[in-house]
């Protein structure tokens, strides 16, 4: 949910997670620039939550008690909330080709998440509904929501050992986080490789030192926003060039937890927060782009829950012209992205649920007006 805009709020952070969840939107839309948005695109919001975080928070036991609240009505509430609703509407979903019952679809749609849906009955959505409440994995359209997760239980985990940490060593308490980082990295990775899934652990192992190395950023703040564009310009060069080249040694999947190894991830980590920063700095200074961009910022979550829905818009348009069965609408995460929609997924992806999420605040803060203003006439 967004919040009124603050003068305070670092413009540039705001731009990268909105250049993010493009990218996010551009990634599942079939981009061909795919290979290369993957080795960055989720970390960016790791470090970014990192980035804002506050030692306060786990000062003391009551502090600590205010954080888990805090994250609980920001991601657990809204993951909960639309996982049981997009379990809920599984049959009406089937019902307008959103999903689809009909093998033949595999006649007209290649991919490893191309499959059919069978209607439920609601004791089969139970289990679906109830995993939800340990945020775990639901529905697909709900495929994005692993990162919610993933950044909750990251964000706890933090919180937690900070807490500790600042009881037992007070002055050292980063480099510890630093130690702490690496030894939850090194886990990760070997879950990775040897493929473990301990509910969802090897994601929250592996990208809890994306948190910390936002947090650290964090220390070095008003140093970033003093420096220059001489300074930015070849910084986001050749963060570009180092990804560039990366891309051609390796791949990066943050959802299904595959990296080659620990330095490439943090490489490619450190490189797209820094290329996107670049690029927030010179995108700022365009009045009207830095304002869409930061409300997309703020918006992120928004588009994290629909934008696979919203995808559901582009592919109808697609079936339509290419005069295919309407049920391969169904397809996912797009229909023939790769033969160039994938810039209609993008934009439709994004626009509409950021559009959604504006409307309805405009509507829930008219609504508060004009309750507030009639009870003062009373």
């Amino acid at each position: 949910m967004a919040k009124p805009i603050n003068k305070k709020r670092i413009e540039e952070i705001d731009i990268i997670k909105a250049l993010g969840i493009i990218c996010v939107a551009a990634g599942h839309g079939g981009t061909p620039f795919e290979h290369f948005i993957y080795l960055f695109h989720m970390a960016v919001f790791f470090i970014a939550s990192g980035f804002f975080y506050k030692p306060g928070s786990s000062s003391s036991l009551g502090n600590l008690w205010k954080s888990f609240i805090k994250k609980m009505k920001e991601i657990w509430v809204p993951f909960v909330i639309w996982n049981t609703v997009y379990v809920l509407l599984h049959n009406f979903f089937i019902k307008i080709n959103v999903y689809t019952d009909n093998p033949a679809i595999a006649d007209y749609v290649e991919g490893p998440y191309v499959g059919t849906q069978n209607y439920k009955t609601l004791s089969q959505m139970i289990p679906t509904i109830r995993n939800g409440l340990f945020l775990r994995e639901g529905p697909q359209l709900a495929g994005a929501f692993w990162f919610l997760a993933s950044l909750f239980w990251v964000q706890l985990l933090y919180f937690c050992i900070d807490f500790i940490l600042q009881k037992i060593v007070k002055k050292h308490v980063d480099l510890f986080q630093g130690i702490v980082s690496v030894l939850l990295l090194s886990y990760g990775y070997y879950c990775s490789i040897q493929r473990l899934y301990i509910y969802g652990f090897a994601k929250v192992a592996s990208f809890y030192c994306l948190y910390y190395l936002g947090h650290l950023l964090s220390r070095k703040k008003d140093l970033l926003m003093q420096m220059k564009w001489f300074c930015w310009l070849p910084a986001g060069i050749i963060s570009f060039a180092s990804l560039y080249i990366m891309g051609k040694f390796g791949s990066i999947s943050f959802a299904q937890v595959k990296y080659v190894n620990p330095v490439y991830m943090l490489a490619a980590s450190a490189c797209g927060w820094f290329m996107l920063y670049s690029i927030a700095f010179f995108l700022k200074r365009i009045f009207g782009v830095k304002k869409l961009l930061m409300e997309i910022g703020r918006r992120t979550l928004s588009v994290v829950i629909f934008h696979f829905l919203a995808f559901k818009l582009v592919a109808a348009i697609v079936v339509r012209y290419y005069g295919v069965p309407a049920f391969c609408i169904a397809a996912f995460p797009n229909l023939y992205g790769n033969r160039g929609w994938w810039l209609g997924y993008t934009i439709v992806g994004v626009s509409v649920p950021v559009l959604a999420d504006y409307l309805y605040h405009r509507a829930k803060n008219w609504c508060g007006n004009m309750i507030r203003h009639s009870d003062k006439q009373k």
